[in-house]
């Protein structure tokens, strides 16, 4: 689960990234994160660790739902 509160959105060619905060253990604790995009591929890696909490390739099954008032 993510906010886009200070959401931050960079682009590096072929690479979208875009910063967010991401719900860990609890509702008070967010962590600012970045979502990585690429052709084949996404990360979401936390910013203040570096520590990659998802990296997959896209696939069929893959569903990716924005909560309403957060999309730019």
């Amino acid at each position: 689960m993510f906010s886009g509160e200070g959401r931050d959105e960079a682009y590096h060619g072929r690479l979208k990234k875009m910063g967010f905060l991401q719900k860990m253990d609890s509702s008070k604790n967010w962590e600012p994160a970045t979502l990585t995009l690429r052709r084949s591929s996404y990360q979401i890696k936390i910013n203040s660790t570096e520590a990659v909490e998802i990296a997959e390739k896209y696939s069929k099954e893959l569903s990716i739902k924005v909560p309403s008032g957060l999309s730019t």
